[in-house]
């Protein structure tokens, strides 16, 4: 498991050692960074690392060291392996909006346009 390249290259250059004598932690640490980066939604994924390799099919080990309880507030922590691709997750249904909202943005800018053209029109043979 490759962990560079987990944290959003936009957040990396916002951290930033002062002094590692009087500091408990690599603020630069990409995990750290992850960490630190605030979630929209109540239930969000914080990456811990890239596989650039494919898995073979088979039983798997994963050892996880708990260093936040979350029982407190009632939280949960789950392991999720997914697919990315260069667009992102393959979540459907966002794809799918973002689809339908282009759509209606076209389909009102060609009702706009056309409302345009005939407003001018009707404009231009009042002046005659």
């Amino acid at each position: 498991i490759t962990e560079t390249g987990i944290a959003w290259t936009e957040d990396v250059g916002d951290y930033k050692n002062v002094n590692l004598k009087n500091q408990w932690l690599d603020v630069t640490n990409e995990h750290f960074i992850v960490w630190m980066h605030p979630a929209g939604l109540p239930h969000f994924r914080k990456r811990w690392g890239r596989i650039l390799t494919d898995i073979m099919p088979g039983n798997y080990i994963i050892q996880i060291r708990n260093n936040y309880d979350v029982n407190n507030f009632d939280g949960k922590k789950y392991i999720v392996l997914s697919t990315t691709n260069s667009l992102g997750g393959d979540n459907m249904i966002l794809g799918g909006f973002f689809v339908a909202v282009s759509c209606l943005s076209f389909l009102l800018c060609s009702v706009f346009l056309v409302a345009y053209n005939v407003k001018q029109k009707d404009n231009s043979q009042i002046r005659e």
